[in-house]
């Protein structure tokens, strides 16, 4: 039900932000190594189990203890409970029924109120399968670790578009990112129940499902950098504001 116009300007303004990211991070100085060595600690020690805890991301190397399913769905519960989530939700669905109010989700708030509902179902949907289900089904780690500062630009990048295909086990070694493959195939067969306004088949469910991996590699990019975006930028103190303003236009593209 997505029109062409709002998925096109949501697919530029996610592609500006990620050549944007590693080219305006570079201008910025490297950390001094008594820096880089403390960076995988975080500045607070927050509650155990608390969403702070749960969504803390070290670097990669790390020892970490594994994440119980438990701590996975909580995880999962965190990103889509924050209230930022539904604060860019709307905000985007006002923006889009305004830039194409004749879209087949109608005009004023009952279009408003339907492109919301369906956006929040994809963050559902994203958070169940990608976060929760199959990370646990395949004891993996939902989450992306850094590869952090100390390496070189084309190093990082090659490394954050590569997760799609690797991810940590629950130990903290490399394997095959089954969790990514299969929830991004499942988000989107699931998503042909409820998006009825775009093209079905298998063909185009095909071309989705491509399109999906290539934005969850694209958004790796923007998490590898994104300490040192929000310093250039001097937004840390709004940091998670704009990490879910890019996880909702990434999540809305796939």
């Amino acid at each position: 039900m997505r029109s062409r116009t709002t998925k096109l300007l949501r697919a530029a303004t996610f592609a500006v932000a990620l050549i944007a990211t590693p080219l305006c991070a570079l201008a910025q100085a490297e950390p001094q190594p008594a820096q880089a060595a403390t960076a995988s600690q975080p500045p607070d020690a927050p509650k155990p189990n608390s969403c702070a805890a749960l969504e803390y991301r070290p670097l990669a190397g790390v020892p970490l203890r594994p994440l119980t399913g438990r701590q996975k769905a909580k995880l999962a519960a965190c990103d889509f409970t924050h209230p930022m989530t539904y604060i860019v939700a709307a905000a985007d669905s006002a923006i889009s029924t305004a830039v194409d109010p004749h879209s087949p989700y109608g005009p004023g708030m009952k279009g408003i109120a339907r492109r919301f509902g369906i956006d929040m179902t994809d963050e559902l949907s994203d958070d169940f399968f990608m976060t929760w289900f199959y990370p646990t089904l395949f004891h993996q780690n939902p989450q992306y670790h850094r590869l952090g500062p100390s390496h070189a630009m084309h190093s990082r990048v090659a490394y954050a578009m590569t997760r799609i295909f690797i991810a940590e086990d629950d130990h903290g070694k490399n394997t095959f990112n089954a969790g990514e493959l299969f929830g991004t195939v499942t988000t989107n067969v699931l998503g042909n129940t409820y998006h009825q306004h775009e093209s079905q088949g298998t063909l185009n469910t095909f071309v989705r499902i491509s399109v999906s991996l290539a934005s969850d590699s694209g958004f790796n990019i923007w998490k590898e950098y994104e300490p040192e975006m929000t310093r250039r930028l001097k937004l840390t103190l709004h940091a998670n504001a704009l990490h879910r303003i890019i996880q909702h236009i990434h999540i809305t593209i796939r």
